[in-house]
């Protein structure tokens, strides 16, 4: 599968990220995200490896990996806040 998005994070969003894993106090799903984004940087001339390792790697699928990068090219750091849930009603 060809990498879609690209990762590209500065260093405070790379600090960021590395707390919220080290501290463990998110949701294990955003924490998975953070390993994700991590492993998929590709800052400072690194190379990524393919999405099938990092899914693999993190007990994932490469279509997550692909949403998980796709989610925070479109909304950066703001993947991470607690989205409005939508209901029935609201779908009318």
């Amino acid at each position: 599968m060809k990498a879609r998005y690209r990762i590209h994070l500065s260093k405070k969003e790379r600090e960021t990220l590395l707390d919220w894993i080290k501290t463990g106090k998110r949701k294990a799903q955003h924490i998975q995200y953070c390993h994700i984004l991590l492993n998929s940087d590709e800052s400072e001339g690194r190379k990524p490896p393919r999405m099938t390792d990092v899914a693999d790697r993190y007990q994932s699928t490469a279509r997550t990996v692909e949403r998980v990068k796709k989610a925070f090219c479109d909304e950066g750091m703001s993947l991470f806040e607690a989205k409005e849930r939508k209901t029935r009603s609201d779908k009318r």
